[in-house]
């Protein structure tokens, strides 16, 4: 008669012949998804390069930055329906952008830009602070570099209420554009009223 011992001894000397085989067959799996990982393709263009990064967005994800939540004071508000999106893929798409083309004045201010935003996506608060600072030293002239950068600053200090903060960083948007016609401009600024709203509400 078979003891039950017996049969665990069998149990476990067949778990351990097995299991250098289903090591191997991880490490298989796991250089396999490595090796078809997608990557970043590289354009004769900056154009190009935005284009694709930019497409990459509209495809995986098509409502706009801007039109996500409605409450930065609220976190589920800006990310519960949204922490699904693959921003870290964005991230490296938009960095193709810089890294390829670092000395172009139109299309790799933006993707800065959008660099900054999806950081902020991912709470990755202290790299879009950095990004946004580095766009107001960077491109002085560029008007919507700035605005961006600005409105921008505010809501990462609204996020993490530093209430004080956002405010002057909202007020400054204001004050460095006081009869902008730019459309994207006065957009910014209609967002900048409302959130400064919210902190006298919040701060009262």
């Amino acid at each position: 008669m078979v003891q039950m011992g017996d049969l665990s001894r069998k149990g476990d000397i067949l778990m351990a012949s097995l299991r250098p085989i289903t090591l191997a067959l991880l490490a298989l799996w796991a250089m396999s998804c490595a090796l078809f990982e997608p990557k970043v393709p590289l354009f004769d263009t900056v154009a190009e390069q935005y284009r694709y990064a930019d497409d990459l967005v509209i495809l995986t994800d098509p409502i706009p930055l801007d039109q996500r939540g409605t409450n930065v004071l609220d976190p589920n508000s800006m990310y519960s329906q949204y922490r699904t999106r693959d921003y870290h893929r964005f991230i490296e798409a938009f960095e193709a952008v810089v890294d390829n083309f670092p000395k172009d004045e139109v299309y790799t201010p933006q993707a800065k830009l959008r660099l900054a935003e999806y950081h902020f996506q991912l709470r990755e608060h202290a790299s879009s602070i950095m990004i946004y600072r580095a766009l107001l030293e960077e491109y002085p002239d560029d008007d919507l570099i700035q605005a961006g950068s600005l409105y921008g600053l505010g809501n990462v200090y609204m996020m993490r209420q530093q209430f004080s903060e956002a405010a002057t960083q909202y007020g400054a948007l204001l004050q460095r554009f006081p009869n902008s016609l730019n459309p994207r401009i006065v957009e910014l600024q209609q967002r900048a009223l409302e959130r400064l709203s919210r902190i006298r509400y919040r701060t009262s």
